[in-house]
């Protein structure tokens, strides 16, 4: 019996039915086993497990002492979150990414920050990295300047032959590539030499180059967004600090440059100087953009 049996209840049925108390309920007339255990047996009918039919409207209906939720049910289902503009917002962000939107939105952006929508090429066969041909991109030039900028000494002026032996200095101690050195154009380093912003930083009364910073800035609708960056140059004379940034866009066609340069970077030194005045607390008299490619000075 065991052996067929297909469930708990097939072994211990068996057992109880020969139980005192079991045989009493059931009114059975087979032979009784005593034991000193205790058992009551209940009986439910299969029709009480069936659920009533409940009446909808029935239920619907609000008594006196109830409460009417509709009004409550309809508002949480309704409900919208009032800061939704604030989960569309980058918790942190750096410079060149909000100058980058900034400049998404004008039509005439530079070439350097239009993704082309052209299909790439495809070789047959992919060839190793030290036999690919690479050329440097702009924004790859623009970092090279600066790393020069960097390094190179404001105290006193330095001549073509000079700035070459100091680039390849910068190589050397593989601050720069040699890919990079050659993409430098020396004399627009020999140029910067003769400006009168290269007087000014000679006789500066305190130089900081490539300043990196961290700041919580506050937009329009209250709220708060981490923006990193790092500023060119921040140098002290006598009335004030100035802030220089570097720049490597290439000019030759713009009619207007002081306009077209305000346009594109009236945001990016806008930050830098407030988070120079909220990071260090002091306050900036002048704000300057270096054009490498023409040599002009603009201010901003």
């Amino acid at each position: 019996m065991r052996s067929r049996a297909k469930g708990y209840l097939d072994w211990i049925g068996p057992a109880l039915s020969r139980h005192p108390d079991i045989t009493e309920e059931i009114g059975s007339s087979g032979s009784m086993l005593p034991h000193h255990s205790r058992f009551q047996l209940n009986i439910i009918e299969s029709q009480t497990l069936v659920p009533a039919i409940l009446d909808l409207d029935e239920l619907l209906q609000i008594t006196a002492d109830e409460k009417d939720y509709t009004e409550e049910i309809n508002s949480r289902f309704d409900y919208r979150y009032p800061y939704m503009h604030a989960v569309e917002k980058r918790s942190k962000q750096s410079v060149s990414e909000m100058k980058r939107l900034q400049m998404l939105q004008r039509s005439d952006e530079p070439e350097s920050f239009i993704q082309s929508n052209a299909p790439a090429q495809k070789t047959i066969m992919h060839r190793p990295d030290f036999m690919q041909d690479k050329r440097l991109s702009a924004a790859d030039i623009g970092t090279a300047v600066h790393a020069v900028m960097q390094h190179i000494s404001f105290e006193e002026k330095m001549g073509a032959a000079e700035i070459r032996s100091f680039i390849d200095t910068l190589v050397g101690r593989e601050i720069l590539s040699a890919d990079e050195a050659k993409a430098i154009r020396v004399k627009d380093v020999e140029a910067f030499y003769e400006s009168e912003i290269a007087k000014r930083l000679s006789n500066a009364l305190n130089i900081k180059r490539e300043v990196p910073f961290t700041y919580a800035k506050k937009d329009e609708e209250g709220d708060y967004q981490i923006v990193q960056g790092i500023i060119d140059c921040l140098f002290e004379e006598e009335d004030g600090w100035v802030l220089l940034d570097y720049k490597t866009d290439r000019v030759s066609q713009i009619s207007d440059v002081p306009k077209e340069m305000s346009a594109r970077y009236e945001i990016q030194l806008s930050v830098y100087q407030e988070a120079v005045e909220a990071i260090l607390k002091i306050p900036i008299k002048e704000r300057l953009l270096y054009l490498f490619s023409s040599g002009e000075e603009v201010k901003i």
